[in-house]
């Protein structure tokens, strides 16, 4: 992100949202070790430093998709034990 732009919470959090969107996108199509960091940045429409300032590594990017993915299905089981109505997009 240039310099000087300073985003809310919301807008850091969208933002990394959007970049693993669209590094699993190319993952998926392309494999793992052929999506670069540039590829990435380059459909995120930033800049490879504004990407990093946001993840650091490929590997990076995989573990949090994994984690919130996690943590998705984890309060699925807590809404089953709960006895709690699941969303309808699981």
């Amino acid at each position: 992100m240039p310099k000087g732009i300073t985003l809310t919470p919301e807008q850091q959090a969208a933002r990394r949202s959007e970049i693993v969107d669209i590094a699993l996108r190319l993952i998926a199509e392309n494999g793992f070790q052929k999506t670069s960091m540039r590829e990435i940045a380059d459909l995120a429409k930033m800049g490879k430093s504004s990407l990093y300032d946001f993840f650091k590594t490929k590997d990076e990017i995989a573990v949090y998709a994994m984690e919130k993915k996690f943590e998705e299905i984890i309060e699925q089981v807590h809404r089953i034990i709960d006895n709690e109505p699941l969303p309808e997009a699981l």
